[in-house]
């Protein structure tokens, strides 16, 4: 997949999700049920997850390199990264403290958390766009269940991870 199509896949993901949350009324929106991540607090996991990645690939390639190395193997498609990520959450993989939602401020609405998920979002594609194609496969980035990936693998992941929690929120909040 190229640099423009998984841009756009992104984009279009992060739509799905924000149609998702706006369907919630604000109670609900920032409650947990049957003690998982309330759907607020899924999208700001979604976030907590996209910053690392906005200093990333705003890095140039050399400090990349020197930071964690270069790849090593073929880029995988989208699909084999899918497989190997589902393969990581059936073994009870979860996310790291450092993506674990935070208790939000008093006063947060659910429009600032779907706006802070766009923006976020945006401001990596902004990024991404800068990136010439075959450096996308050239560098690594590591990703805290899949070990180093490709900066193009770091984009499929961003957009099946955007789907896997609208899923969630969809499966445990609007089922």
């Amino acid at each position: 997949m190229t640099r423009i199509e998984v841009t756009k896949k992104i984009d279009f993901s992060i739509k799905l999700m924000s149609e998702t949350l706006s369907q919630f009324s604000s109670e609900p929106f920032f409650t947990r049920k049957n003690d998982k991540w309330s759907p607020a607090e899924q999208a700001q996991h979604l976030v907590l997850s996209i910053k690392p990645l906005q200093l990333a690939y705003r890095l140039p390639g050399f400090a990349l390199r020197l930071l964690f190395g270069k790849m090593n193997r073929p880029t995988r498609t989208y699909e084999e990264l899918l497989d190997k990520y589902h393969a990581k959450l059936e073994t009870g993989a979860t996310a790291s403290a450092a993506y674990v939602p935070k208790q939000l401020k008093t006063g947060t609405t659910s429009e600032g958390v779907i706006v802070s998920l766009q923006i976020a979002h945006q401001q990596l594609l902004k990024k991404v766009e800068n990136w010439k194609e075959s450096d996308l496969d050239k560098y690594v980035l590591p990703h805290p269940l899949l070990g180093k990936i490709s900066l193009r693998e770091m984009l499929y992941f961003t957009d099946f991870h955007i789907l896997h929690h609208n899923t969630l929120t969809k499966t445990i909040y609007l089922s």
